[in-house]
């Protein structure tokens, strides 16, 4: 999606968007979140932080939240109910070129944000995410599995295949890769399941049988 369609979903976001973090709903980034420990020395990204409810609840226990989103509407949201003005600070720009940010941060996270239709802008993010991270600094992302919207795309050309073509564009080891190539260590990639319920209510194709829609977890380090 570009700048203008996501400014279209903004008022309607939890209708048109499965979201991660709508009732609070668990995974492992959250898990890994809760973990870290001094977060109030400690400052952090959102990339792609949409209309800014997590950033703001960050903005409890960190030092400094930077939230960025390259969403006009998405951001003026964001603004209007910051709560924490001197602790989050909301910025209109694209992730894939911060060179202002780099090496400011102890903590980088990315929700559903690393996705374009240009592999080579996906590339570029992945490395700004590195880039804006101090040494030791820690990444924590989802990434939408493109396995499932591959499988949507099937449903809406009225093609339904079996569940095992479903599942060609990106796998564990392929995104290990992708991050390797950027500089990241010690990097974890789980799946996160969500419930078929809510990826319906979001106006999304499930995919057959029993599988439940899912998400990448991704962890690492600079």
């Amino acid at each position: 999606m570009n700048k203008r369609e996501w400014d279209k979903v903004t008022k309607n976001y939890y209708e048109e968007i499965l979201s991660p973090i709508k009732n609070l709903t668990k995974n492992p980034l959250f898990v890994d979140l809760r973990k870290i420990k001094n977060k109030d020395s400690k400052e952090i990204i959102d990339l792609g932080c949409g209309r800014g409810e997590l950033s703001r609840v960050l903005g409890k226990s960190f030092k400094k939240v930077t939230a960025v989103d390259f969403s006009r509407e998405m951001i003026k949201i964001a603004r209007k109910n910051n709560t924490r003005p001197k602790k989050v600070s909301f910025i209109m720009k694209d992730i894939s070129n911060l060179p202002e940010f780099h090496n400011k941060f102890d903590i980088a996270l990315s929700i559903n944000s690393i996705i374009s239709t240009d592999v080579r802008k996906i590339n570029r993010i992945i490395e700004e995410t590195y880039n804006v991270l101090k040494k030791k600094g820690k990444l924590l992302c989802l990434l939408s599995a493109m396995e499932v919207y591959l499988y949507q795309s099937l449903l809406k050309a009225g093609k339904e295949k079996s569940r095992d073509q479903t599942k060609r564009k990106i796998r564990s080891l392929e995104i290990i890769r992708s991050f390797k190539e950027v500089g990241f260590k010690k990097i974890k990639v789980k799946k996160v399941l969500y419930p078929k319920k809510e990826f319906r209510e979001a106006c999304q194709g499930c995919p057959p049988n029993k599988d439940l829609p899912w998400d990448w977890y991704v962890s690492c380090e600079k």
